[in-house]
């Protein structure tokens, strides 16, 4: 098991007071978490597995119909190659959105190789004419990673709408997969500010600056859950004091055996809830904690 070390961990994390603590929306109920955890854990799967058909090991837990694959084939920046599926799902009256996240081989590098840098996400595509939107700054990298997917996923969900009109949407990943579910969810609703759309995502890291967080709270209000598990390192990267900030409304599931919500906590509206996650002291953090949620496997492959 591997343990993140003090060393590495050898910064203080600031904590915001808010303590208020209320309900998940409506939508997100414990058989909409699982059953999006389990799109998650087969947006790992290969091609050659099954996945953009929707015949994959992991896809067996729904049924689904597939509508588009998309990929780069190659590493962006430290990430592996990218890849995401889009689903229309009769029995949820949705269409999902999953993104895969950073790979097993490539975690541990990209963690010790943690860049801090942030650019405007206006400069990548158009945001909401709101201030806090205008001024938003996510992770470079982060960034990076959504363009290069970014024309494909348009394309599929306008394709996909039209198809299933009346239809939610719900994005969706872990890890790496997680931040980049969270930027398609703002760039959508810039373009289509009526439209149903969701996020709940897995052991997202932090994915942008306080101001980022003001902008997504503002336009996408209570359509976003974060899930954290046990003792997951990711989503305490980058650290608060580089200047990021997580998006609310976390759900923590503290126990190993993370297979129901029996123990799980509603955190505050902070983001950063001091009884969540980040009560975790940092010589516990525990990489493998990453790679379960909900009793799905988030690694590579199925």
């Amino acid at each position: 098991m591997f343990v993140l070390s003090l060393v590495f961990l050898a910064t203080v994390l600031g904590v915001e007071g808010d303590s208020s603590v209320s309900s998940t929306p409506a939508w997100a109920n414990e058989t909409r978490i699982k059953l999006t955890a389990g799109f998650a854990s087969a947006s790992y799967c290969y091609v050659s597995q099954g996945l953009a058909n929707w015949t994959c090991s992991r896809c067996n837990f729904i049924q689904a119909i597939p509508l588009d694959y998309i990929h780069t084939g190659q590493k962006v920046g430290p990430f592996d190659s990218l890849q995401a599926i889009v689903l229309a799902v009769p029995s949820m009256s949705s269409i999902v959105v999953a993104y895969r996240g950073t790979v097993s081989s490539s975690l541990q590098d990209w963690i010790f190789d943690l860049d801090a840098t942030k650019s405007l996400v206006k400069d990548h595509y158009t945001v909401p004419n709101v201030d806090a939107c205008q001024k938003a700054k996510a992770h470079s990298g982060f960034l990076d990673a959504y363009s290069a997917l970014r024309n494909g996923v348009n394309s599929a969900l306008s394709n996909a709408t039209q198809k299933f009109p009346g239809y939610e949407i719900i994005i969706t990943g872990h890890s790496l997969g997680a931040s980049l579910a969270s930027l398609t969810a703002l760039d959508y609703v810039t373009k289509e500010p009526e439209g149903d759309i969701s996020t709940i995502t897995f052991g997202e890291p932090r994915t942008g600056d306080p101001t980022l967080v003001e902008c997504y709270g503002t336009v996408l209000q209570n359509r976003t859950v974060r899930m954290t598990h046990h003792h997951d390192p990711i989503p305490m990267l980058p650290f608060q004091d580089m200047g990021f900030h997580h998006f609310p409304r976390e759900i923590y599931l503290p126990n190993t055996e993370d297979k129901t919500f029996d123990q799980s906590r509603i955190c505050n509206d902070s983001g950063e809830d001091p009884t969540c996650l980040d009560s975790v002291p940092f010589g516990k953090l525990v990489v493998d904690d990453h790679y379960h949620y909900l009793n799905f496997s988030m690694e590579r492959g199925c």
